[in-house]
C-alpha cells in the first residue's frame, strides 16, 4: 500500500517524524513519495540555518550600531557578543551550505531594520530620539571584518 504524506505539515512539526516517515516510504518502495519527503526536510532544514543565520546577524548588527553611537559605554562584553555571533554564522555557514554570502546579503536590509529598532531600545532612547535615528547602513566589513576592541587595547 503506498502512502501519501502532507511532508510540509510532517517539516514544520518534527524532523525525526519526518525521517521515520521518509524511511518507511523507502522501506514501501515509494521512492517518489520519499523523494518529496527528503526535498521538504532540506528544504525545512535549511530555513531553520537561515532563521539561525538571521538571528546571529541581529545580533551583530545591534552591537555595532551601539559600538559606533555610544563609544563612551563601550564595553568588553560587545565586541565579545560581535566575535562570538560571527563564529557562528561561520559555524552556520559550515553545516548548511545554502548560506552564503548571498544569503546573508538577501536578508542584510531586514535584519538591519530590526537591528535599528533593537538598539535605539538598548541604547534607552526616548521614542522622538528612535524616530530620529537614522543611522547610515552597516557595511559588510563593519559586520564581518573589523576588529573591535577598547581605546586602551589597541
Amino acid at each position: 500500500m503506498v502512502k501519501t504524506h502532507d511532508w510540509g505539515y510532517l517539516a514544520a512539526s518534527s524532523h525525526y517524524v519526518l525521517a521515520k516517515e521518509i524511511k518507511f516510504s523507502l522501506q514501501e518502495g515509494d521512492i517518489a513519495d520519499a523523494i518529496e519527503g527528503l526535498d521538504e526536510l532540506i528544504d525545512s532544514i535549511s530555513k531553520i540555518a537561515i532563521r539561525e543565520m538571521r538571528s546571529h546577524l541581529l545580533i551583530i548588527m545591534i552591537h555595532v550600531l551601539k559600538w559606533k553611537y555610544q563609544p563612551q559605554k563601550r564595553s568588553r562584553s560587545w565586541f565579545k557578543i560581535i566575535r562570538n555571533a560571527r563564529y557562528e554564522i561561520e559555524a552556520v555557514q559550515e553545516e548548511t551550505p545554502s548560506v552564503t554570502e548571498k544569503a546573508i546579503e538577501f536578508e542584510w536590509d531586514k535584519v538591519f531594520k530590526k537591528a535599528i529598532r533593537e538598539a535605539s531600545d538598548e541604547m534607552g532612547m526616548s521614542k522622538g530620539e528612535e524616530r530620529n535615528f537614522n543611522p547610515e547602513p552597516l557595511t559588510w566589513e563593519e559586520v564581518f571584518e573589523k576588529e573591535y576592541y577598547l581605546e586602551d587595547e589597541d
